[in-house]
């Protein structure tokens, strides 16, 4: 195992720009490691097992951080893994959508095991190492309790990570971390994804002859069918209406069911809007206001305090702090 690829570099490539946040010798380290820093230009090629091995190593051996994995896991978003398109474009369950994820990292990474369960309040990732891998089993599950927690804040606004006390000691900084609340646990990782202000019912009490409510999974594809089409018409600033005609819906039950999510759906537009506006503006020269164009804004100075109100910085700030971050590293 210790020679056949093991890990993508577009993974590795965060861990290195963690380590250069801590002004360690990063080039040292992958040289230590066996890696050529050239290769971590090429986010096509894989790190073997030992290459892999040693560096996480390194990396946990030297960061500051209190949970390094965890720091590690939140940098690998949907972009990393490639799955970006897929959650936005996605038009089915929520449920559906997580399973083909699940089944996405079973292959990315073979040697985690990821079990997914549907409670009757909430969807539940269980996550574990293979037995070849226990000498890294923190790390990894530092990271994929944090990556999959990611993926959780998109789509709903409570989340729970039950965390193995073996692994994860101290629950407060890992809150403080994860952004959810977390609860400790003797012998499983699991996350659940809950519904927001809604009172579930036990399937054994609903009345079999009555019509079944929408469950918590076609509620949450209901969110992610409406951010996709509010990214498919981003530039014309669509309104409700429009969308939920495009939804099958009145304008009315698009947004109740919104708010039995506890969202509101200009909250959802502007979330999506902002979204991509940081995406512009930390990786692109565009200016500020043509980056307010094309996420519908009708002027500059509307979207910059839209943009102050979601972000607490300006724009500009935010781009500035981008490209002092950029000099350093």
């Amino acid at each position: 195992m210790d020679d056949l690829p093991f890990i993508p570099v577009i993974y590795m490539s965060r861990m290195v720009e963690l380590l250069r946040e801590e002004h360690l010798d990063t080039d040292q380290i992958l040289n230590d490691s066996g890696i050529n820093p050239a290769l971590m230009s090429r986010p096509d090629t894989m790190l073997t097992g030992r290459q892999a091995y040693t560096l996480i190593n390194k990396y946990m051996g030297l960061s500051s951080q209190t949970y390094p994995g965890v720091s590690f896991g939140k940098r690998l978003d949907l972009a990393a893994h490639g799955l970006l398109g897929f959650v936005y474009f996605w038009e089915g369950t929520f449920e559906a959508m997580v399973t083909e994820i699940m089944a996405f990292m079973r292959v990315r990474f073979p040697l985690l095991h990821f079990e997914l369960k549907q409670s009757d309040d909430y969807l539940s990732i269980f996550i574990s190492c293979d037995k070849r891998i226990i000498s890294l089993e923190s790390f990894f599950i530092q990271t994929m309790a944090a990556s999959m927690v990611s993926l959780g804040n998109i789509r709903t606004q409570r989340m729970v990570f039950c965390a193995r006390q073996d692994i994860f000691n101290d629950i407060r900084s890992l809150e403080s971390l994860l952004h959810c609340e977390v609860t400790p646990s003797q012998d499983i990782n699991e996350i659940r994804y809950y519904e927001t202000n809604v009172q579930f019912q036990p399937l054994r009490e609903r009345d079999a002859t009555s019509k079944p409510a929408p469950s918590r999974a076609e509620e949450q594809g209901l969110v992610v069918r409406l951010r996709s089409l509010l990214l498919e018409n981003m530039k014309i600033s669509i309104g409700a209406e429009s969308i939920a005609s495009n939804m099958g819906m009145s304008v009315r039950t698009l947004r109740r069911r919104l708010s039995d999510l506890g969202m509101t759906f200009n909250a959802v537009r502007t979330d999506v809007r902002m979204q991509i506006a940081t995406r512009y503006l930390t990786t692109t020269r565009m200016s500020i206001e043509r980056i307010a164009d094309l996420v519908g804004y009708s002027d500059q100075a509307t979207f910059t305090r839209a943009f102050r109100e979601w972000k607490g910085q300006t724009p500009n700030e935010l781009r500035q702090q981008q490209t002092q971050k950029d000099d350093v590293e």
